[in-house]
């Protein structure tokens, strides 16, 4: 994984591009994220692509359809990558971390449940960026 392609002191958000509920998270962290941590890729991108496969040496599981954040050489999906990213917004959304200590499969399970019906329930769309975001997307 090449870790250069993320600016240095950054995090990386990867979201489902063709996702309307990915979009209006990606659209929700950008109005919250005042110092500006985070930058963004689609899954569907080559960025997106470099990160995405797999989320740890040796783990053959795909993250299609899954938000991934890329935290300083660490790679988080799911439900864990959800709470971490709250976490790095502040007060009072940093609370919802709390949550890390539910085990994994149980978080992940209703991660999925959403994941899986995202599509059905929130529909398919393409996005129109903002001007004033377009440079914290990598793709």
């Amino acid at each position: 994984m090449n870790f250069s392609l993320i600016p240095q002191g950054k995090l990386l958000v990867l979201y489902d591009g063709n996702c309307a509920l990915c979009q209006s998270s990606v659209k929700w962290i950008l109005n919250r994220d005042k110092q500006c941590f985070f930058v963004f890729a689609s899954l569907e991108s080559k960025i997106g692509e470099e990160f995405s496969v797999r989320q740890s040496p040796g783990d053959n599981t795909e993250a299609t359809g899954s938000l991934v954040l890329v935290d300083n050489h660490r790679i988080y999906r799911r439900s864990t990558a959800s709470l971490k990213i709250a976490q790095r917004l502040g007060y009072p959304y940093a609370f919802l971390a709390l949550f890390l200590i539910v085990p994994n499969f149980i978080r992940d399970a209703v991660y999925n449940l959403i994941a899986v019906n995202r599509y059905r329930w929130f529909g398919q769309r393409c996005w129109v960026r903002q001007e004033k975001w377009q440079s914290r997307f990598l793709d």
